[in-house]
């Protein structure tokens, strides 16, 4: 069974950081009409970077989907854990609120047992600060610096947009930083749209085929786990209907032993409270089943959904790659035309080629980000191959372990009314001396009736042949 806190990376053997826990869920008002669930998250740590070992934060739902968005935009290709899916209705009910508690935290320890995400400044800030503003500022200069190859085309425009002002105040600063922001934006939708519009496809390299075989992994990995899933449900179903049927079968003995006499009442009671006991032991089963076994194939699952969003993010990056190519080679002609032309404009001409160095910037910066992320993705599937082997073998075996557990407590209810059935005493039969008196005085058997004649025989058998 996957523990809801977690002690460590079974992928590498390294201890977690941290060990953290979620709870206390509070219903809050937002507003007039609305409400959310916010929830404790308590970390403990031995870091020696955090002034405190023992710390917590309030969060909401939405603070979770924000920071792995977040982090999917920080650390592309990598696989990051699962959130329990959104719910419009009954999401105050709560059987909801403590199986969202169970995932959220199951979320937070396997980030914390993730090499990479763990030494992540967001994330160590999304569990030590309740200020959402200062951690969304931090995630906005975070994502500044993981694209270094954006910055030659947005400067040029930030110190001219800048240099008015003399240096400038700090609002000036953001509204700056801001409008850098915009115009990156603007960058990365111009390339997207040159790799779909104007650039040939990139010849598939070994990399690209590798990424085509793990995908055909995931794929057929997530079918088969969908069908353990749906014969899971089966099981648990058929589980709830024994609990149920169990119950009705002892409350049918317990009324058939008020009808019965003296020496049966109490044997049919004691069989419909053993009915009553094996019902619970049921229904509790059930619930371990569904804790320990179906809850963990869903929620690996929803890992396969992440291990192809990680995928995705690959592409996506490589998709960007083969746009900057097409936009190097669009300036590389503009330059070459403006050179042709008759007469040459100087002044185009250096502009052109100042927008081809940057071009050819970015498209280096691009290759050598597609290259990272690439060897991440391959560590990641692999680390995601070595945990969930690790992962399944203890799932199965938990269940193992739990079906036997379960049997015994079966066997010992079943064996408990054998000495109550077995000590009931009815009347004893007539005894051996009594049947033999009783044959001769011709009392207590019947006389054998007398055999038909050999006269009787021809008449029955004319009778016969002449129907």
């Amino acid at each position: 069974m996957a523990s809801e806190v977690m002690a460590g990376d079974a992928a590498s053997g390294m201890v977690a950081p941290f060990k953290i826990t979620v709870a206390e869920p509070i219903k809050n008002k937002d507003g007039a009409l609305n409400s959310y669930m916010s929830y404790k998250v308590r970390t403990e740590t031995t870091l020696e970077e955090f002034d405190y070992k023992d710390f917590s934060a309030i969060r909401r739902y939405s603070d979770f989907v924000w920071l792995r968005g977040t982090l999917l935009k920080l650390m592309p290709g990598t696989i990051l854990p699962p959130l329990p899916e959104k719910a419009v209705m009954n999401r105050f009910a709560p059987e909801f609120v403590e199986g969202r508690r169970r995932s959220l935290q199951r979320f937070l320890n396997r980030c914390a047992e993730h090499p990479i995400v763990n030494a992540n400044e967001l994330f160590r800030k999304f569990l030590s600060e309740d200020a959402l503003a200062s951690l969304k500022t931090l995630a906005a200069d975070l994502l500044a610096a993981a694209n270094p190859g954006l910055k030659a085309t947005t400067s040029a425009e930030g110190a001219s947009a800048s240099a008015p002002s003399g240096g400038g105040t700090a609002a000036s600063a953001s509204a700056a930083a801001a409008a850098a922001a915009a115009s990156t934006g603007r960058f990365l939708s111009s390339m997207m749209s040159a790799a779909t519009a104007s650039t040939p496809a990139l010849p598939k390299s070994e990399d690209d085929l590798k990424i085509e075989e793990i995908t055909a992994y995931a794929n057929n990995l997530e079918a088969q786990m969908l069908n353990v899933s749906k014969h899971t449900a089966i099981l648990v179903k058929r589980g709830r209907d024994l609990s149920k049927g169990l119950f009705e079968f002892g409350l049918a003995f317990t009324m058939l032993g008020e009808h019965e006499t003296e020496v049966l009442t109490g044997a049919m009671a004691q069989m419909g409270h053993t009915a009553d006991q094996l019902s619970l032991i049921a229904a509790e089963q059930v619930d371990k089943e569904q804790l320990s076994f179906e809850e963990p194939i869903l929620d690996y699952i929803q890992m396969l959904h992440a291990l192809k969003e990680a995928i995705n993010s690959r592409q996506q990056v490589r998709k960007t790659y083969q746009g900057a190519i097409g936009d190097k080679e669009s300036k590389q002609h503009m330059v070459q035309r403006l050179k042709d032309a008759n007469p040459v404009n100087e002044a185009k001409v250096e502009a052109a080629e100042q927008d081809l160095i940057a071009a050819e910037a970015y498209e280096k910066a691009m290759q050598q980000k597609l290259g990272e992320v690439t060897a991440r993705t391959f560590e990641e599937v692999e680390r995601f191959k070595t945990t969930k082997a690790e992962d399944m073998r203890k799932v199965v075996l938990d269940y193992v372990q739990l079906q036997i557990e379960y049997n015994k407590r079966m066997e010992e209810q079943w064996a408990s009314l054998l000495p109550e059935i077995e000590s009931i005493k009815t009347e004893s039969p007539l005894p051996a001396s009594f049947n033999a008196a009783g044959a001769s005085a011709g009392v207590g058997a019947a006389a054998p009736p007398p055999a038909p004649s050999q006269g009787a025989l021809g008449a029955a058998e004319e009778t016969v042949v002449g129907v």
